[in-house]
């Protein structure tokens, strides 16, 4: 009975539906608490757009850059992709918390079959993809990823991953098919097109899909592969060509990026190259971690004593690959380009990363956390693979066992510290949940009332909680006060510190709003989150208009 069960277990892992074992985990890690935290403002960022799409009836502000009513580029360094994915599934579900974190799920779904897909075609171990696949999908930095700022930096990796499988399969073949590469080389220029961070993973990539199972044919693949990276990469130019019009011509768009480039001082993060290695290790450690999102979210990093050990036992894995690759380059060139390209991955993206030194953070290392998983795999494989003509192959195997088991219950440890902390506050500073709450009341009297949020934060969550539904505007001038003179009864100010409030309401009184008060949205904890002063604007009108 219990032989038959085992062999039921097997027949399951090797199954070509294994993978959907690690992906319903993961589904089932990421709605836990799924309304927690609430949406910081570059967590919704470019999804809030969606928002105007589906009710453009108010001419609400968004902040894009010039171009067509169809956007192609979120900012300089990234796409709109999450944007265009929004249209259907916001189109289907709506626009609330519950929808956002369904859908940037869907993108860590994606990263995590893959992770399976890219060990099962890399190792031929089926067993090994399954557990590993599994054990990222447990992990709270990865899952937290996809509640923080950190979902579009992401959401791109999904074409990483892809382009990394499809290498892999071209170096394992004597003769490319030509699909293979053009698919790798396009998904590869999506995946700068999601965020231009993956840029810095483009030469391993390359370099394993390229150079292949050998030189025989590398201009053929390189054409190939080159052809679908320009052809990911179609979005961006299009975007800036579109941005060059927009701003009247050649000369006009080179002086606005200057300018633009200027602002963003993308290399003067550090005073030197090696401060910059130190910057992109500390924050790659706190994105591995888990600490990145868990500040973001609860304020803080949540303390795990396992944390620590995981990124450690991630970051050995690299060694462990160069190892491998170094040992097989003669007996076994394949084994060795894939073990060498993984390890290859971290560590080109570490060394390009440390060139923006400080002007980058956390989140935009947590692309390494599913990397850092693949690689882990791979050093797991090699081991394995050294370990398995000799008796010390049962040895490693219980090893491999025990170390998995270890491994999911500090995942699922760490998990529920961070949920027993995101239960306790509702998310802490930008990230609180007290936002959901102010903009479901704000649907309430959504025809009567104007908002305006002279503060960082809050307009690009409230304008998708809101769905558009209710007038808002970023600035509290004279002007924007005018604009709904005679239009809206009243008038609500949110921003975050009390210290401001005396501020706010003096220019209300300034610009003739009476009946001013002041009123606290707290946090689940009892903290003061949000601040609002709100007032009318019918009496207002009547003194503009007495003789």
């Amino acid at each position: 009975m219990n032989w038959s069960i085992w062999q039921a277990v097997g027949r399951a892992v090797r199954s070509p539906a294994a993978w959907l074992v690690a992906v319903m985990v993961f589904l089932a890690c990421a709605v836990r608490n799924v309304e927690l935290p609430g949406l910081y403002m570059d967590a919704i960022n470019p999804d809030y757009l969606v928002a105007r799409w589906f009710n453009p009836a108010l001419d609400n502000t968004v902040w894009v850059l010039p171009g067509p009513r169809w956007p192609l580029l979120g900012n300089l360094y990234h796409g709109t992709q999450t944007f265009w994915f929004g249209l259907l599934t916001y189109g289907f579900l709506g626009t609330h918390v519950v929808s956002a974190r369904l859908t940037h799920a869907l993108y860590g779904a994606v990263i995590v079959l893959f992770a399976w897909l890219v060990l099962r075609r890399a190792t031929g171990r089926p067993w090994l993809a399954l557990a590993v696949a599994t054990a990222l999908a447990t992990d709270m930095a990865f899952i937290s990823s996809f509640r923080t700022q950190a979902y579009i930096i992401l959401a791109g990796q999904m074409w990483l991953m892809v382009s990394f499988h499809l290498a892999v399969r071209i170096v394992q073949e004597s003769r490319a098919r030509a699909w293979m590469l053009l698919l790798s080389g396009t998904t590869m220029g999506l995946a700068v097109y999601g965020y231009f961070v993956f840029l810095f993973f483009l030469l391993p990539v390359a370099l394993l899909a390229i150079l292949g199972p050998g030189r025989a044919g590398f201009l053929r693949r390189a054409m190939l592969w080159g052809t679908g990276f320009v052809t990911g990469m179609l979005p961006y130019v299009v975007g800036y060509v579109w941005l060059a019009v927009e701003v009247g011509g050649v000369a006009q768009f080179v002086e606005w990026m200057r300018n633009a480039v200027t602002g963003l001082k993308p290399t003067e993060g550090s005073p030197s190259y090696l401060d910059g290695i130190a910057s992109a290790l500390h924050y790659a450690r706190l994105a591995v971690s888990g600490g990145g999102n868990e500040t973001m979210m609860v304020g803080a990093p949540v303390a795990s004593g396992w944390a620590p050990w995981r990124t450690a036992l991630l970051a050995g894995a690299t060694l462990v690959c160069l190892a491998g690759a170094v040992r097989e380059w003669k007996g076994n060139r394949v084994m060795a380009r894939v073990l060498l390209a993984g390890a290859a991955l971290p560590l080109a993206y570490i060394a390009i990363a440390a060139w923006f030194g400080a002007r980058m953070w956390a989140h935009h290392f947590t692309v390494l956390i599913a990397v850092g998983y693949m690689v882990a795999g791979l050093a797991a494989w090699w081991i394995c693979m050294l370990a398995a003509p000799r008796a010390a192959g049962r040895v490693a195997a219980v090893a491999g066992a025990l170390l998995l088991g270890v491994w999911l219950c500090g995942n699922m440890v760490q998990q529920q510290r961070v949920h027993d902390r995101l239960v306790a506050t509702g998310g802490l500073g930008m990230s609180t949940d007290a936002l959901t709450a102010l903009s479901r009341a704000a649907l309430t009297e959504r025809w009567d009332t104007v908002w305006y949020f002279p503060d960082w934060g809050f307009f690009m969550p409230f304008a998708f909680l809101t769905g558009n539904r209710v007038a808002y505007e970023v600035e509290l001038t004279p002007a924007t006060i005018d604009r709904h003179r005679g239009i809206r009864d009243g008038v609500r100010v949110a921003f975050w510190k009390e210290e401001d409030k005396a501020g706010y309401i003096r220019t209300l009184e300034d610009n003739g709003v009476p009946d001013i008060r002041h009123y606290v949205v707290k946090s689940r904890d009892g903290r003061p989150a949000i601040h609002v002063v709100a007032g009318r604007t019918s009496a207002m009108q009547d003194t503009a208009t007495a003789p």
